[in-house]
Parts: structure tokens; C-alpha cells; sequence
């Protein structure tokens, strides 16, 4: 026969328990978890409340630039990075014939939507020409049928 454990007395709820130590402790832990969790929860919901504050003090602040510091007086700082992709409308089929090989480049049929691909935001941003001699005409036939939309800015602090 095993021996018989040491019972604690612990109270949940207002109602008393003879159990096992180890019982004890497990109730404590979870509600210890709770507890920090909910707090978590405030937390986060506190933190991305500066950050959208911060990120529209420095989408007014920003310009043409990507990122953005704000520096407080006592030193510290945070970094702002505006991210952008290229949303195609539902009509980008359309131009395919003009676009030849490179509308399979550029673009991608997903079963929701057309989505654009990197070459196409490097194409755009004049980073790639793929080989055209007159980009400006393809970007011309392209630019009516994509626009750009924002994705979510990352906000980064930086302590001295």
C-alpha cells in the first residue's frame, strides 16, 4: 500500500478542500496564469493603442519616406516603417494581351483575387526594368488597374 499523502486545506471560492499538496498548487498555478494572462491582454491592447498614436503622428510627419523617427526629449526613440503593396482589381485580365510575358510576371490568379507579385512593386519603384526600353508605357497601361494600399506599419522602440 501506497502511503497515505499529506492533505492541505485550500479555499475556492469560499469553499474549503482537503487536497493532495500537489493539488494545491496546481489551483494556484492556473489562476496565477489567469491572472497574468488577463493582465497580458490589457497590456497589449495599452501598447497597441501608443503605437497606432505614434504611427499616425508619424504618417503626418512623413512625406515621401518609408521611416520614420520620433525622438522623445529624454532620449528615446521609436522607428516607424510604412510598409505598401499593390492590390490589382478584378479587371487586370484585361490588359494581359498588352502585357505578353510579363502580365504572368507581374500578376497571379488566386482563387479570391488577382494579387501583384514583388517584381511587379519592383517594376513600379523603378528598381527593375526587365530589359523595356520605354517602361513608362507598360507602367501607363498598368497603373489603372492596380493601387496601392498600406499594410500595417511597424513600430519599433529603441532605448539608449
Amino acid at each position: 500500500m501506497k502511503a497515505k499523502e499529506a492533505l492541505k486545506r485550500i479555499q475556492v471560492r469560499g469553499e474549503k478542500y482537503d487536497l493532495p499538496a500537489e493539488e494545491g498548487r496546481v489551483q494556484k498555478l492556473i489562476q496565477k496564469g489567469i491572472s497574468l494572462n488577463n493582465r497580458l491582454k490589457e497590456m497589449d491592447s495599452e501598447l497597441e493603442s501608443v503605437k497606432s498614436e505614434l504611427t499616425d503622428i508619424a504618417r503626418a510627419r512623413r512625406g515621401e519616406s518609408v521611416t520614420v523617427s520620433l525622438k522623445a526629449i529624454s532620449g528615446e526613440s521609436a522607428v516607424i516603417t510604412f510598409r505598401e503593396s499593390y492590390e490589382a482589381d478584378d479587371r487586370v485580365s484585361e490588359i494581359s494581351h498588352a502585357l505578353g510575358s510579363l502580365f504572368d510576371r507581374f500578376f497571379e490568379k488566386k482563387p479570391e483575387a488577382w494579387k501583384t507579385t514583388k517584381d511587379l512593386k519592383e517594376f513600379l519603384d523603378k528598381k527593375n526594368t526587365y530589359g523595356l526600353e520605354n517602361p513608362e508605357s507598360v507602367t501607363e497601361i498598368i497603373m489603372p488597374h492596380i493601387r496601392k494600399k498600406e499594410v500595417k506599419p511597424n513600430v519599433k522602440f529603441d532605448i539608449p
